[in-house]
């Protein structure tokens, strides 16, 4: 539908709704007084509309979601970036069958050495990182809320403080 239709101009349609016989100043401003709220109510639905017009052109796609991010947390710099997750293999140092748990140390340090995390696996890997810099102040939340409404259900994602 087109933008045009609610391009309404109530000052004229007032006037011309009117006799030219009635067509006073006096009657005129009685009308534009009675129209008040409708014009009020109207600018509510065009912000509204304009709105929504806004939150459907938003998809999925990392190039959209970048986009309302940014849009509404970044606008100047525009610095959140959606990046893959770097996916490594799992490497099994043993088996729950077997109960032995080996621990590799360092010989320098004597200290436990972790390999990969959980999270950093492909088994159990996130589907995206949306890198956001440190110096802006989110709203941890929100800011995950925002992201659900507009990422697809069965991807997971998280957030790095860069």
């Amino acid at each position: 539908m087109n933008a045009v239709v609610y391009d309404i101009d109530f000052g004229k349609l007032n006037e011309e709704q009117l006799s030219d016989v009635r067509r006073k100043a006096k009657h005129i401003a009685w009308l534009r007084a009675i129209a008040k709220p409708v014009i009020y109510l109207h600018n509510l639905f065009l912000i509204f509309r304009t709105s929504m017009i806004y939150n459907l052109r938003i998809t999925p796609q990392v190039c959209f979601l970048e986009k309302a991010l940014n849009d509404r947390y970044d606008a100047t710099q525009r610095r959140i970036v959606i990046d893959d997750p770097v996916e490594r293999e799992p490497w099994v140092l043993f088996r729950k069958v077997e109960a032995k748990k080996k621990t590799l140390y360092r010989k320098s340090e004597d200290t436990e050495l972790v390999l990969w995390r959980k999270s950093e696996t492909t088994l159990f890997s996130v589907d995206f990182i949306v890198k956001v810099p440190a110096v802006l102040n989110i709203n941890i939340p929100e800011f995950r809320s925002f992201l659900d409404n507009y990422k697809l259900v069965t991807k997971t994602y998280s957030i790095q403080f860069i």
